[in-house]
């Protein structure tokens, strides 16, 4: 599942008892003489898989259960099946001091053999998956190894998680001030770290029904970020404090004029795109979409344009490839971007939407509009509704085409735009939406 994401695991051999571990070994060995490697006669890691030590985070009233059960430094056949049959005859000891018997004795699912992963300047760090009663899927990051209860380095952020948020919860811990101050490469190092946390959040949205998920521990040495230990188990789906990024709903499409555009949810490493896309719009632009001159965007500006609450909040950006001559390599160009407000019970959602100067009559305010409305029925929303300057003509022009109804509110001189998405199915919504009409 790991190798799945492009997480580095350490190589191993599962067996299930002592004659077996041996003939692992000698496998291993002949494959490595086929392939012209170094044969390798050790050291090697074993380490027994049951019951009890195969659950996520659940070492917390016996720290030293994380250590034990595995042997280290072992060379050739002879040397790992003695460790198999000793660590049984442990595990069975230990069921009779519990005062176990019969039925009730601890069963061993099978024995993990690996290379001995340690050298090359290794930092043994942990990362993983939990959950809150309240908020749901957590990311876990720290230090690791068999002292991870004394030292007491488990910092905790909310998936999703882009490259930014997992700098932050990196920075948090004990394990930032070692790499900072021992990494020959510390940027490096960095990098990888927060590449494997942004996996490990994906990997919680897409499979709601992780419980817990522990990488304990991560070796992260000059040539990698290796999983050495692993563990994994699941529950009922979870519920996200924070809506993970709606991949499903990217789209491609061709315009009349044959550009090729594709139509994506908005995320939070967009602001590089957001401030490229505003500094090519002109005055007239951006007054239609704020109501008044915005000529730079703040940080804050940026950080509520892009990162957003998909469960309250949606913005489509088209973008398309584009050839960077200075370097010969596509880049991505944003040119249009299309955002909805929900209220909380889902009865109306506020619209704004804006597209390059250069752009403009291409189609690009329709598509993303079109695709708007298709979201917003599909998510039951009954109304549809936005604010319309006087003299945007060419926006008029487009609420009409799309079945918009267009009032002047005098008032606030400006133009009211609503469409009917979805019927009311309740009194208490149909009166909310007379209340406001």
């Amino acid at each position: 599942m790991l190798e799945t994401y492009g997480i580095a695991t350490a190589p191993s051999r599962y067996v299930t008892d002592a004659s077996a571990g041996a003939r692992a070994v000698l496998e291993l060995q002949r494959s490595a003489q086929q392939d012209d490697l170094p044969v390798r006669n050790g050291p090697y890691a074993l380490r027994v898989v049951h019951e009890h030590n195969s659950q996520p985070f659940r070492y917390r009233r016996y720290p030293q259960r994380l250590s034990s059960g595995v042997v280290q430094d072992l060379s050739g056949p002879e040397d790992i099946a003695l460790a198999i049959r000793r660590i049984t005859n442990k595990v069975a000891e230990r069921d009779i001091e519990r005062g176990r018997s019969g039925n009730a004795k601890t069963h061993i699912h099978e024995f993990c053999l690996q290379p001995m992963q340690r050298g090359k300047h290794s930092l043994q760090l942990s990362a993983g998956i939990t959950r809150d009663d309240e908020f749901g899927p957590i990311v876990v990051f720290g230090l690791g190894g068999y002292k991870v209860n004394v030292l007491a380095d488990r910092q905790v952020a909310l998936p999703p998680l882009n490259m930014t948020l997992a700098r932050e919860l990196i920075s948090r811990s004990h394990a930032s001030r070692l790499i900072a101050e021992h990494s020959p490469d510390p940027e490096r190092d960095f990098l990888r770290l927060c590449t494997l946390l942004v996996k490990l959040a994906q990997l919680a949205s897409d499979l709601p029904d992780i419980r817990g998920l522990e990488i304990n521990p991560l070796l992260l040495n000059r040539d990698e970020a290796v999983a050495v230990d692993f563990t994994l188990d699941l529950g009922k789906p979870a519920r996200f404090a924070i809506m993970p990024y709606p991949e499903e709903l990217r789209e491609s499409f061709q315009l009349e004029s044959g550009m090729q555009v594709e139509v994506r949810p908005i995320r939070g490493e967009d602001a590089p795109l957001i401030t490229a896309f505003h500094a090519r719009l002109s005055e007239e632009s951006i007054r239609f979409r704020y109501f008044h001159h915005k000529a730079d965007l703040s940080q804050r500006d940026l950080s509520l344009l892009a990162q957003i609450n998909y469960d309250r909040q949606m913005a489509f950006i088209a973008e398309r490839d584009v050839q960077d001559h200075s370097s010969d390599v596509a880049r991505r160009e944003m040119l249009g971007v299309v955002r909805v407000w929900n209220d909380p019970d889902n009865i109306r959602t506020e619209f704004s939407v804006i597209i390059r100067d250069d752009l403009q009559g291409e189609g690009i305010g329709r598509l993303l509009m079109e695709k708007m409305l298709r979201y917003c029925r599909s998510l039951g929303t009954l109304e549809m509704v936005g604010k319309i300057m006087i003299d945007n003509h060419p926006m008029r022009a487009l609420m009409k085409h799309l079945g918009f109804t267009c009032r002047y509110n005098m008032e606030e001189q400006v133009i009211d735009a609503s469409i009917r998405l979805n019927e009311p199915m309740n009194d208490w919504q149909r009166l909310r939406l007379e209340s406001k009409a």
